[in-house]
Order: C-alpha cells, then structure tokens, then sequence
C-alpha cells in the first residue's frame, strides 16, 4: 500500500511526501504494477497540529492521529466521497473556515477507526472528539457541511465538557451551515448529536439528527437534549430536520430531543420530532428554560418518558415542557403535537412572568393526566383556531394562582367542562366549539380535515387582544371564508381523495420505512380485486403526488416509489400516506421519507 504522511518542512507548513519500501533491484514493470496498485488504495496519515488545502477523493482515507486545527484565516476544502477516519479520541477544531461539501450520491464520512468501549460514557475509548467551532473568528468566511455523515463522537461528561456536544459543538459562531447530513450514534452530557452555546446563530437544515444519547455523571446527573442542545443565548434555526430517536438518560433529563435553554431564542421551523426519550425529567420532546423559541410547522409525536412496572410515564410534560421567566414570549404556531405519552402533561408550563401564544396547533391523541398541565405564577396563555382533542386527558389543569387562559375559535374536547382552572381566570371568546374534530384517519395519524368536519372555516383571520395583534391573515393563506382550525387547512381536494377505510381484506405495508432513497410498498388481498387495485400516495395536506396502476396476475403485488411525483419531481422530506384502493375497499397506511 502506498502511504502519504502530511510532515513539516522547514518553513513550518505542513507537505505531503511519499515513501515506499521497494527492493532497488526490482523490474521496470513490477514497480509499475506496485505504484499503479497503491494508487489505487492510497490513504493519508494526517498528524496532529495545523491543517489546511485540500482533502482529495483519491487520497482517501484520511487517518487522524490527533487533535487537528483548521487555523484562522485558513481553510480546509474535503472532496465528496472522503472518509476521515480518527485514530482515537480527537477532534476537528475550526478556527477558519471548513468547506466539508459532499453530494447525495458521495457523501464525507467522518467517524472513529475502532468503537469498542464508544457505549461507556466516562471513557474517551472508541470515539473521536467531534467538530469543534468554538470562538471560531467571524473574520473567516462562512463554514459549511453539507452531505456528511457523523457517527461515534463523544465527550465525556466532566468538566470542562459539560455542553461540548458529540458531533458538532458551536460556540459564540454563527457563520456556519449544516445541510443534508446524517448525525447519529454520537454521546455527550449535553448535545448528544449538536450543541449550540453562547452567542451562535448557525443555521441546520435537512438534517437526520437521530440515535444520539446524553449521560450524566453520579455527582450532577442533570443531563440536556438527547439530540440538540441549545443554551445560552444561542439562536440558531432548523428547518425540515428529522430528529428522533435520541435518549436522555440522565438523572434529571431535560429534552429527550432538544433543550433550549438559559435566554436563547431559536426558529424550529418545519421539523420532524418523533420517538424521542426522557428517562424521567421534564420534556420527552423538548425542554424549554427561560428562553423564547418560535416552534412553526413541527410535528411532534411518539414522545415519552420512562414507564414504571405500574404503567405510569416518568416524564413531566410528554412531549414539551416549558420553564418560564424574565418575561419570556414562547410561541408555537402550526404544529401537530400527537401521540406523546408523559406522567404529568403533554404540555407542561411551569415558571411566572412566561407568555405562551398557540396558534393553529393540532394537540390530539397524546395520553397523560392532562394535556396542557400549567404550574404558573402570573402567566398568560392564548390559544386561538386550535385543536385539542386527547379522549384519555383533561384539556387543560392549572395549580397556581395567577393564570390567565384565553381561547379564541378553538376546538376543545370537551368545552369549558373539561378545563380546571382552580383560581386561575379564563376568556372563553367567541368561536369555542366542541364535539369531535373529523380527521380524515387519525387511527394511521392522518390529521387533515373531513369536508365535513366542523373545524374547517370555524378559525378567526384576526385576532388582537390586550393591545397584542396575535392572528393577522391575508385571505390567500386561508381556503374558504375563514381559516380552519387546527395546523393543516382543509383544501377543497376532491373528496375521493379522503376515503376511509371500510374494509380490511387485505395487507399493505412499505419497507423500509423510514425509507431515503425508494422503498417498496407491497400488498397481499384476499379478494378477487386485485385486477382493479391501484395505490395512491398523498402528501400530509392530503394532495396526491402519486398513483400506481396495480397490474398483478394474483392476489400479492407490489410496487416501488422512489420519492418522486407525477411530473418525475422530487418530493420534500415528511410524513406520507398511501392507500390501496381495490374495488370498494381501501386501506391506508403512513411512511416517513428521509433525505
């Protein structure tokens, strides 16, 4: 194998230079074939110190063998299709400018050459050290990774590495873009895949930020975000990344997902927020602390806590809990919050002086004593066109004096019976309704609306109260003469589109799912149908993007969607819904597609 060492020369810059053992008394054609081979199996020893240049495809892979700079006024270019493989339990320190760009087809991957021990948290064995931009200048151009996959970074969880992250750690930096990339397996105290401190303001978009844990030590168990820590007076912004599947388990755990913490104020926008875990603590989903976030268009499901031998979850506020103060203004507009299992609320609020604005927010199916669980001192919470409709919960519970709770045009399972306030004071406004909300097939976790269900055109366009203008709708963002309660407006899609299942004779399923690239839905009836079977797919707002013509000689079949529309368009990363429709009956079932 040929071996390329990076080494100093005598200005101090680091070179690249060659060495091969080869006999002197070897033919023309033998070192020919040798050098034609190494080539082709060419790696790079890239030792600790200063790096800067370029990384190329055909000098990969690049071994680490200790801790490296990218320094300030420098740059580091890695090529599409590079492994950066650490040696041991190093990192990646960014005091210039990173350009770690590779494509879907090519991504860079870094990892750690040997994981044995990378499970034990007060071990520096089995992980490198993640990539570190902390107080990278902001003279230096903006850093970005992009297409990347990061696995098996760490940090241990003592001092001083308390909120380092696994994966990427950033630190009083805002010139940085994250895009497209694959964070999973990586362990910290705080941050198991990101952590985000100080005055940061990157931004993260498409990401799978999945698989990641956070431990605590013996002495101060408190551990934050499973998956993203943010804290500080950070305020970064995601859009469209899938978080889920991240575990805290600390002593008191703060965010299976995310934490957001200590005045920070971030845009979550369009985020997936599924299947995240909070061994006890408070927020399955996300943990809020004295900060400001805006949360727009998630959707947050499948969120919970530690379940004891009794059936009781663990975890105060199953899929977010809110700590608030100093004034804080948290708002939450858009988003679907369902099936997330907590001991004490779906939605805990705790704190005083804290402003809490819902907005179009479909909160259904979640389980826990109560949804909206509200431990406040002289706070205000507003909801308007929302929906709250969780058949095993109380809407809404207070347990402190204080309170102000305001609805406007909202849904309420239940109406103002199945809200206790104690002392607290509430604003039933105009526009409250009850009943049931008529999803098109909240059973498979379709939470559009029926044509006929009573929350379309039953919301409010605009909405101020006590001097605060909170709903201010121009009438193209609506359908109809008003807009619908709940995060997804009714469309006017025809209505065959919103079949019901009304028949079961029959399987359909996709695998995988998850599913990035295609995935294979197949179906197996047990009726004579199967000439006449056709399968739609729709997005989460009910528009078909797809249908196939079933053509099968017998009762099983199956098909391949490769994550495109009719017009052979690429569809956006989410939830979709496919349906097998073969004479009379029809089923439907939901698949996540990943990019």
């Amino acid at each position: 194998m040929l071996n390329k060492m990076i080494n100093p020369d005598l200005s101090g810059k680091r070179v690249l230079c060659y060495s091969t053992l080869l006999e002197k008394k070897v033919s023309l054609l033998v070192l020919l074939v040798f050098v034609g081979v190494g080539l082709l199996n060419a790696q790079t020893v890239i030792p600790g110190g200063d790096v800067i240049g370029s990384w190329a495809l055909d000098s990969s892979p690049y071994l680490v063998e200790g801790d490296i700079t990218v320094p300030n006024g420098e740059t580091l270019t890695i090529d599409p299709g590079v492994l950066v493989e650490f040696q041991g339990h190093f990192a990646l320190n960014v005091q210039g400018q990173l350009l770690a760009i590779g494509t879907a087809q090519d991504s860079i991957h870094f990892t750690v050459v040997d994981t044995t021990g990378f499970h034990i948290p007060t071990w520096v064995v089995g992980a490198w050290n993640g990539i570190q931009f902390e107080g990278t200048p902001a003279t230096n151009d903006s850093s970005k990774i992009v297409h990347c996959k990061l696995e098996f970074s760490k940090t241990i969880p003592q001092w001083p590495c308390l909120y380092n992250g696994g994966a990427i750690f950033v630190n009083d930096f805002s010139k940085l873009l994250v895009a497209n990339c694959n964070i999973s397996n990586n362990r910290a105290r705080s941050g198991g895949g990101v952590s985000i401190i100080g005055n940061s303001n990157p931004i993260f978009t498409y990401n799978k930020i999945c698989y990641n844990t956070v431990v605590g030590d013996t002495i101060d168990g408190s551990t934050h975000g499973g998956g993203v820590c943010i804290r500080d007076e950070a305020a970064p912004t995601f859009i469209g990344n899938i978080i889920s599947n991240n575990f805290n388990y600390g002593i008191t755990a703060y965010g299976g997902g995310v934490y957001i913490g200590n005045g920070s104020s971030p845009l979550l926008q369009g985020n997936v927020i599924w299947r995240n875990y909070a061994h006890g603590g408070y927020g399955g989903g996300l943990r809020i602390l004295d900060s400001a976030p805006i949360l727009i268009n998630n959707d947050i499901q499948y969120n919970h806590g530690i379940e004891d031998e009794n059936g009781h979850m663990w975890v105060i506020g199953g899929a977010i809990s809110i700590f608030g103060g100093a004034n804080h203004e948290i708002i939450l507009i858009n988003n679907l919050v369902a099936n997330n299992r907590g001991g004490t609320g779906v939605l805990h609020f705790m704190g005083s002086s804290v402003n809490i604005i819902l907005i179009n927010n479909t909160i259904v199916d979640n389980h826990a004593d109560c949804t909206i669980y509200t431990m406040l001192n002289q706070p205000e919470i507003t909801i308007v066109n929302s929906i709250l409709s969780n058949p095993d919960c109380i809407e809404i519970c207070n347990d402190m004096s204080g309170l102000i709770l305001t609805i406007q045009n909202s849904f309420i399972r239940g109406g103002q019976e199945n809200i206790e306030l104690g002392a607290a004071t509430l604003n039933w406004l105009e526009g409250n309704i009850d009943g049931e909300p008529l999803f098109v097939d909240a059973e498979n976790g379709y939470y559009t609306l029926q044509q006929n269900s009573p929350c379309i055109d039953a919301g409010i366009a605009y909405f101020e109260w006590d001097g605060e203008v909170w709903v201010d709708m121009a009438e193209d963002e609506y359908y109809g003469i008003a807009p619908d309660m709940g995060c997804y407006e009714w469309e006017g899609v025809n209505t065959e589109d919103y079949e019901l299942p009304v028949n079961h004779n029959y399987q359909l399923t996709n695998h995988p799912n998850p599913f990035t690239g295609e995935t294979t839905i197949s179906f197996s009836l047990t009726t004579n149908l199967h000439e006449k079977a056709r399968i739609d797919i729709f997005n989460i707002r009910g528009q078909k993007v797809k249908t196939f013509d079933v053509i099968t000689n017998g009762a099983e079949g199956s098909v391949i969607w490769n994550g495109r529309d009719e017009t052979n368009k690429p569809v956006s990363s989410g939830i979709y819904f496919y349906k097998l429709v073969a004479g009379e009956n029809t089923v439907t079932q939901k698949m996540l597609l990943l990019k």
